[in-house]
């Protein structure tokens, strides 16, 4: 599997005798949560994604878009701006290319709100090829890969001073006999995870994380994390 960074969109394109471009973390609806706490946020990040894709889709033509969870922003239950929203974004990307989800831990009762025919993957991942892809909620499928791509930590650059602070940021981790990629959040307003650890991504008490990269959307390199 050929893995390529679409710089300088959040975004993965994997292939192999297909193509997939991969995303995550959309949390449609977030916007709501601001509203109860008397902050206005309007519905145009919605067309800002979309026309994002639509870009994306027409540089790279996939054959599918992959989204590797938490497409909708509420936990247990259908806010209203998700039961009006959701549909009309998959729509929409539905007719771009095909659609495929692997659920995230906002994504309860999400078949409630996209067409019938897409296809949902379990909550424990998606393997093609040498490749697991999973959101990061749950623990993996399994881990004779070569490759793991990993949504639900939001990560963005944090550093006091710096022009780079708040940033979403892409962080490529490796281990003994294997990478992990960790995406920025497809939603540029959304927050981001400070602490990454086995109670927010399970995975990582199962693996051990040699060293990583944190880059840019741009792709440069600005920093090392330790988990």
């Amino acid at each position: 599997m050929k893995v390529r960074v679409l710089y300088p969109h959040p975004a993965l394109l994997l292939s192999n005798k297909e193509r997939y471009v991969v995303i995550s973390d959309l949390h449609i609806g977030f916007e709501e949560e601001y509203r109860k706490r008397g902050i206005f946020i309007d519905d145009n990040y919605i067309y800002e994604m979309l026309n994002e894709l639509k870009e994306i889709a027409d540089e790279v033509s996939p054959n599918a878009f992959i989204l590797l969870g938490d497409i909708k922003n509420s936990i247990a239950r259908i806010s209203n701006s998700e039961w009006r929203l959701v549909p009309f974004f998959m729509e929409r990307l539905r007719s771009m290319s095909n659609v495929i989800i692997v659920p995230g831990n906002h994504d309860s009762n999400i078949k409630n709100l996209i067409p019938s025919d897409l296809e949902i993957t379990s909550a424990h991942g998606l393997i093609i090829d040498d490749t697991l892809l999973m959101h990061g909620h749950a623990l993996p499928l399994n881990l004779d890969v070569k490759r793991i791509i990993i949504g639900h930590t939001h990560p963005k650059f944090v550093k006091e001073g710096s022009v780079l602070n708040g940033n979403r940021v892409w962080i490529f981790a490796k281990m003994a006999d294997k990478e992990i990629i960790f995406l920025p959040a497809f939603n540029k307003y959304i927050s981001s995870h400070t602490k990454y650890e086995d109670s927010i991504i399970p995975l990582l008490d199962k693996v051990k994380i040699k060293e990583s990269l944190v880059v840019t959307l741009e792709g440069s390199i600005i920093d090392s994390l330790l988990f």
